[in-house]
């Protein structure tokens, strides 16, 4: 995550369809998970708090919340 106030980040409600912030850092997954599920590859990913949160790299948009 980008060094940026956690208050900045605390405000900000992720869900299903929502924008993620420019304030989170969005990460590709490793070689041999796309590798295993290349559909994978048009995602990135963060993690928030204990979730991992699948993102539209085209839009930023969340697409699935896993906890």
């Amino acid at each position: 995550v980008l060094s940026s106030p956690r208050s900045a980040r605390a405000s900000v409600r992720l869900v299903v369809g929502a924008e993620v912030p420019e304030c989170y850092e969005l990460r590709e997954f490793p070689t041999d998970v796309m590798d295993e599920d290349p559909e994978l590859r048009e995602y990135e990913y963060i993690v928030d708090e204990d979730n991992v949160v699948l993102v539209d790299r085209r839009d930023r948009r969340v697409i699935e919340i896993i906890d």
